[in-house]
C-alpha cells in the first residue's frame, strides 16, 4: 500500500513538473494528459483512528458491595460496614476525558436504605465506605440506579 501511494506522488509530482515546462510566458496549459491541477496533487493519506467509546449506563456498570465486617444482635439484626465500588463489564470502554456519575442505592425500598453517588472516569472509580444497621440478618443489596456524565 505504502509503495503505491509513493508510486501515485511520483507520478503526481512528474506530472507537475511537466505541466510547468509546458507553460509559457506565465499562462499555464494544462499537461496533454487531460488532467487537471486537482489530479496532480499528491492525494492526502490520514493514519489516525478514530477513537469509539462505549456510553455509561447501568446496563454496562455493576456496585460491588463487600462487607468488611458485620456484627449482628440476634433477632434485632446486624450492623454492617462496608466498601463499595464500581466495576464495569468486560470489554467495556468509556471515554477517559468524560466523568460518569453513579447513583447507587443500598437496600433501597427499606427503612435502612442509603444512597452513594460514585464518579467514574475511564476505567477507574471511586470506592466509598459506609455502615449500615439492619434488622435482619441478610447481607446488604447495591443496586445502580442512574449514571449520568458530567459537564
Amino acid at each position: 500500500m505504502a509503495a503505491a501511494i509513493g508510486g501515485l506522488c511520483t507520478t503526481g509530482l512528474m506530472i507537475g513538473a511537466i505541466g510547468a515546462t509546458i507553460s509559457d510566458g506565465g499562462s499555464d496549459r494544462t499537461p496533454t494528459s487531460g488532467l487537471t491541477a486537482a489530479a496532480t496533487r499528491p492525494p492526502s493519506v490520514t493514519t489516525s483512528a478514530v477513537a469509539r467509546y462505549d456510553v455509561s449506563s447501568p446496563d454496562n456498570l455493576a456496585a460491588e458491595l463487600t462487607v468488611i465486617e458485620k456484627k449482628c444482635f440476634g433477632s434485632a439484626g446486624c450492623n454492617f460496614k462496608y466498601e463499595l465500588r464500581v466495576v464495569t463489564a468486560q470489554g467495556v470502554a468509556f471515554d477517559p476525558s468524560t466523568t460518569y456519575r453513579a447513583s447507587i442505592v443500598i437496600d433501597g425500598g427499606t427503612n435502612w436504605e442509603r444512597i452513594h453517588s460514585l464518579e467514574v472516569r475511564g476505567s477507574k472509580a471511586d470506592v466509598v465506605s459506609g455502615s449500615v444497621s439492619k434488622d435482619t440478618l441478610t447481607t446488604p443489596a447495591a443496586v445502580i440506579e442512574t449514571v449520568t456524565a458530567r459537564p
